[in-house]
């Protein structure tokens, strides 16, 4: 069923056909939020493909537990984390460096929220250990040139690859939402 008839938003079918072109793609995160009283089955809250806090959490703050948990004599010296997501970001980082001009990547997300600020600037870091550049430049201050092929940052330099912590529901409701290239 197509997003532009579930959701009745007029806004969003100009980039509907991006949202389900991205859905293909090998790099995509999520977080499945559940809610559980201890009577009956979980229930699902959010289903969210869009913001990947989920990977600060899993990749970073187990590891910080893991080397705290070695200080305090909980576990042994020689335990290690029981995922390898901070491992499997850098590499598709990296591969992801190799496919984008001047491996640059820019990273973005709304001003005053800091949790999503928290979670951009991890994947920034992820993505500089990767080899790649990795400015920053806010959701609000990315600016448009009429007539111009990429959007720009503060400096007027183009912005040929972007993550973006911003859902392309609010997207498409922008100002630029009609000049995302399809």
């Amino acid at each position: 069923m197509r997003l532009c008839s579930v959701w009745h938003c007029p806004s969003i079918c100009g980039i509907a056909s991006i949202i389900r072109g991205n859905q293909g793609s090998r790099i995509s995160t999520g977080e499945w939020t559940f809610a559980y009283s201890g009577d009956g089955p979980a229930k699902l809250l959010e289903l969210n493909y869009d913001t990947p806090t989920s990977l600060y959490e899993a990749g970073f703050f187990q590891w910080v537990w893991l080397e705290q948990a070695i200080t305090q004599g909980i576990l042994p010296r020689h335990a290690d984390q029981y995922n390898s997501i901070q491992e499997r970001l850098i590499n598709a980082m990296a591969h992801l460096g190799d496919r984008i001009e001047a491996r640059t990547l820019y990273f973005s997300c709304i001003k005053e929220n800091t949790e999503e600020r928290a979670t951009v600037h991890y994947l920034q870091d992820v993505a500089v250990q990767a080899g790649l550049k990795a400015p920053f430049i806010y959701m609000e201050d990315i600016g448009i040139h009429p007539g111009a092929e990429h959007f720009v940052d503060l400096d007027n330099q183009p912005i040929h690859a972007l993550f973006k912590l911003y859902p392309w529901e609010e997207m498409a409701d922008d100002a630029f939402g009609e000049v995302i290239p399809s």
